[in-house]
């Protein structure tokens, strides 16, 4: 089984995110995405939507996609939500033959010194970095354009000899190579620039949200007043 894990506030979840892993899930022919909703977020701010409510979002959101599932790892568990404690227990429930692929934005890839016993990470999971929509490419293409976000390579590759390990090698074709760690993978997915916050603003100001998330998605928050104030 090879198996993403994508996680986040998904506060709330929205069309980018479901695209994003559809994309990832096709390029790498993974047989599932696990999306993982985080229930205490140990680098955001505490103000966030009810983690059940952020749970139901996504399990309405990925209901039609067989190869999306959801899993409340994060929300069962009490404290903040560290991914390296959801990955040690992700791997001991999956079978050992499970390749894992944590899937992350490069702006919280860059700042992943700062997460708890980052470095263990490399040695169970492999990551498949995104760049930003504003390192980004706007229009999909058939083959990577790796030159395009060759300054975001770039930085990552100092970011990984200096925070990680100085034996990761680029090999020029969007993947840093490790003799002994998990290899790391650039994925370049369509720049679709929709952000969470724009879509709360939008409910505290009535706007609509339509086609910014599923219909689902949206008549949940509202039925719910998620956003409303």
């Amino acid at each position: 089984m090879r198996i993403g894990i994508f996680g986040g506030t998904f506060n709330p979840i929205h069309i980018a995110h479901l695209r994003i892993a559809e994309e990832v899930r096709v390029r790498f022919s993974l047989d599932q995405i696990c999306f993982i909703p985080a229930s205490i977020p140990p680098h955001k701010e505490t103000n966030i939507a009810r983690a059940e409510n952020r749970l139901e979002l996504v399990q309405q959101a990925i209901s039609s996609n067989p190869y999306f599932t959801l899993s409340d790892i994060e929300i069962q568990r009490k404290g903040p939500s560290y991914t390296i404690d959801t990955i040690k227990v992700c791997k001991s429930n999956w079978k050992d033959n499970s390749q894992i692929f944590f899937i992350v934005g490069s702006d919280a890839f860059l700042e992943i010194d700062t997460w708890k016993s980052y470095r263990l990470l490399f040695d169970l999971i492999s990551f498949i970095v995104m760049p930003r929509p504003q390192n980004n490419v706007i229009e999909q293409k058939n083959q990577p354009d790796y030159q395009s976000i060759k300054p975001l390579i770039d930085t990552m590759q100092r970011f990984i000899i200096q925070k990680v390990s100085s034996d990761y090698v680029y090999n020029n074709d969007g993947m840093f190579y490790h003799p002994k760690k998990q290899p790391i993978y650039i994925c370049q997915v369509t720049a679709l620039n929709i952000s969470s916050t724009d879509i709360r603003n939008y409910c505290k100001q009535k706007k609509s949200v339509r086609y910014l998330v599923p219909d689902d998605v949206m008549r949940y928050i509202q039925n719910n007043k998620m956003y409303d104030s």
